[in-house]
């Protein structure tokens, strides 16, 4: 039977709380257990999206084996997790953090100030729409992300885009 009085985290001692397990526990992430959820969700996002935004191209920070990387846009320097290659030299750069949900605010804020730069010089050659995508591990989305339906409409993309996505 499980110690119900012990509320220390099984992988690193300490104090288990919500926080702590859903992304807090430093053991967790140097398993990899943060990262791997962070890429499934991007995964699942962009291979929803792939095969409904053609004639376009797809690049994925998350599997090498199914898309391009973005990197080959945007440069290794800062390096989106999604680019999507629009007709009439458009992007949509698509920027996810998975985080715990009291952290919404501060991850939305900390991918707008280091993308700013990628987005002015790729303005240079393109019309970029950025979609910040700040959501919590148990699905919460950040008040600002909430707008993802007209940031993808505004994009380019059909509003059946965003039903695919959602109502994946």
């Amino acid at each position: 039977m499980a110690d119900i009085t012990n509320n220390n985290c099984g992988l690193c001692g300490g104090n288990e709380t919500l926080g702590h397990v859903i992304s807090g526990c430093n053991i967790a992430m140097q398993q990899g257990k943060y990262t791997w959820r962070h890429d499934s969700v991007l995964k699942a996002i962009a291979t929803i999206l792939s095969p409904i935004v053609r004639p376009t191209e797809v690049f994925c920070d998350c599997d090498p084996l199914l898309f391009k990387s973005p990197s080959i846009i945007s440069g290794n320097k800062y390096r989106p997790d999604l680019i999507i290659k629009l007709p009439e030299s458009k992007l949509l750069i698509l920027e996810l953090t998975v985080g715990y949900e009291t952290n919404l605010k501060v991850n939305f804020d900390r991918k707008q100030e280091k993308y700013l730069t990628l987005i002015e010089e790729l303005n240079k050659a393109y019309d970029v729409k950025y979609v910040n995508l700040s959501m919590g591990s148990i699905g919460t989305f950040y008040k600002e992300s909430s707008n993802i339906k007209r940031e993808l409409i505004e994009a380019g993309l059909a509003e059946n885009v965003y039903n695919h996505l959602i109502y994946y």
